[in-house]
């Protein structure tokens, strides 16, 4: 499989959100090696008390089995509270219970090859949901941070996470 181009990609910032301390660093240098900003969060309610400060979270990638919360109870109160904020959820588990919400998904391990893909289907060309959500939440004139041109490639050799 070839690299894949991230020219018509703009930055986002990206709220990562696991209990694994070396899982959410893992995730988050793939974010930032691609040229994105990435927030870590070692919970889904350190999670939510970011969103709730933070009006600028492009979206949120969420481990699902995590204590207290899981990471699909974390999605339904972030489309309750904070409706434009996609929410991916990241497991190791095939099936999710709970998943009625039809949420994108990550399987762990994942590569930087696999965040690309997601990435591109959230926020490339062709992912119109995300551009309309994203325009709603900041206003046409306001088209938010762009990805400077700069090819990011995702190479088969990366690390998984």
């Amino acid at each position: 499989m070839g690299p894949f181009r991230l020219d018509a990609l703009r930055a986002c910032r990206v709220l990562v959100v696991d209990d694994d301390p070396i899982v959410a660093a893992g995730t988050a240098a793939m974010l930032e090696d691609l040229g994105h900003r990435a927030i870590e969060a070692g919970s889904a309610e350190s999670a939510l008390e970011v969103l709730s400060s933070q009006s600028d979270i492009d979206f949120v990638i969420t481990d699902h089995a995590m204590p207290g919360m899981t990471g699909t109870e974390l999605a339904e109160r972030i489309r309750h509270h904070w409706p434009s904020v996609p929410v991916v959820l990241a497991s190791g588990y095939p099936e999710v219970p709970g998943d009625e919400l039809g949420l994108p998904r990550l399987s762990k391990p994942y590569r930087q090859e696999e965040l690309v893909r997601l990435l591109v289907s959230l926020v490339g060309v062709g992912a119109p949901p995300f551009r309309a959500a994203f325009q709603q939440r900041r206003g046409p004139s306001d088209p938010g941070p762009r990805h400077d041109g700069v090819a990011a490639v995702a190479r088969p050799d990366d690390h998984p996470i």
